[in-house]
């Protein structure tokens, strides 16, 4: 695990007796190009690829200019290529000095994957299912025999929930319920620190019923003040949860 202390998307490493994958790709292709030089002296075993569990660019953009192949599921596949350069030059424009490190990337070289479908790395498996519920796309990676689950932004640890425009908090709360037939033992979630054991399961469960709760809220009254439950209150970067709610009101 690659975990970024400020909130920033995580970066996975699978490696196998043969060969490794990389669990996303970070925004920038400068920072995934350190994790490639990271994985060469680390295994002396190639990496056959990168997995990126949804479109959006904190988790794709890093391997855009990689020469590596990329496994998405089939949506993903279809969001990232069809990303209209308005887009991108809006992106690269809020990120100031930063963002001309995103100009050429590249939407090609992608391997579509199947739910349920998985890659042998040699003596380790990576089996892939298809949630949504934070984005349509969303996709995770599950390490069958190390029981670690890459659950990408379907979960909730140490971090606010984006909750974005094309998010189903119904949806998403059935994906995490899904995750409960797998045999997991460690949590590994797209933002915030890793977790033992499945009780975040839960804790997110609880997250999405309150944002729902609290959107429900304000639809149908005036109510200008919702507190945030204690169990909430440690989380970071809470502005994330009042812009999600703002998009779901609009």
């Amino acid at each position: 695990m690659v975990e970024n202390e400020e909130g920033g998307s995580n970066v996975g490493i699978v490696v196998g007796k043969d060969s490794i994958l990389i669990v996303d790709s970070t925004l920038f292709p400068s920072k995934f190009q350190q994790i490639l030089d990271f994985c060469n002296p680390l295994a002396r075993k190639p990496v056959i690829g990168v997995f990126l569990t949804h479109y959006h660019p904190d988790h794709s953009f890093g391997a855009m200019k990689s020469p590596l192949e990329k496994l998405v599921n089939e949506n993903t596949q279809r969001v990232l290529e069809s990303l209209p350069e308005s887009y991108l030059k809006d992106l690269r424009s809020r990120l100031g000095s930063s963002g001309r490190e995103l100009s050429g990337l590249a939407f090609e070289r992608f391997i579509k994957i199947k739910d349920g479908s998985s890659v042998d790395l040699g003596s380790r498996t990576v089996r892939f299912f298809h949630l949504g519920g934070h984005t349509p796309d969303l996709t995770v990676a599950y390490v069958e025999d190390a029981g670690v689950l890459f659950a990408s932004d379907l979960l909730i640890t140490t971090v606010h929930a984006e909750i974005v425009e094309d998010s189903d908090l119904n949806a998403w709360t059935e994906a995490v319920e899904r995750l409960y037939d797998l045999h997991i033992d460690h949590l590994v979630p797209g933002h915030g620190i890793s977790v033992k054991g499945t009780e975040n399961l839960l804790f997110t469960k609880r997250y999405l019923e309150f944002a729902m709760s609290m959107i429900e809220s304000l639809y149908h009254s005036d109510m200008k003040r919702l507190d945030l439950p204690s169990e909430f209150q440690q989380l970071r970067f809470p502005e994330l949860l009042a812009e999600g709610v703002v998009r779901k009101l609009g």
